[in-house]
């Protein structure tokens, strides 16, 4: 019974190796049934909405706080509906996120950029 489970496992192992983690995370993903595509874009879109604030002339501390809540609901909703490991992933750059106080540092504006990034290891 279980040599049918090894056998995929070995070949997401194989195309980790021969592919890329990347590219293997995402075929292990689909394999799973995780929505790679629809994490990506919601991701994307959120990163995409919340930069667009940051680029902003004369924005205030109130709208990036508003900006990164929203961020950050977003990712909780995505890690809620996804569940598992990748959820876990989602949760855990979200929380980091709910943390940062001056908003418009550079080291903040860092962490958020690292948040999108460690998603990459899915999305790509």
């Amino acid at each position: 019974m279980r040599r049918p489970v090894l056998v995929p496992l070995l070949a997401v192992g194989l195309l980790s190796a021969l592919a890329g983690c990347a590219q293997a995370s995402h075929v292990a993903a689909d394999a799973l049934g995780v929505p790679v595509e629809e994490i990506c874009a919601t991701a994307d879109d959120a990163y995409g909405q919340y930069r667009q604030t940051v680029d902003q002339v004369g924005v205030t501390q109130e709208q990036l706080g508003v900006a990164r809540d929203s961020l950050v609901q977003t990712l909780d909703d995505l890690a809620d509906d996804v569940g598992g490991q990748v959820g876990e992933l989602i949760r855990t750059q979200s929380a980091g996120l709910a943390g940062i106080s001056d908003l418009s540092a550079p080291e903040s504006i860092a962490a958020i950029e690292q948040a999108k990034a460690a998603l990459s290891a899915v999305c790509e």
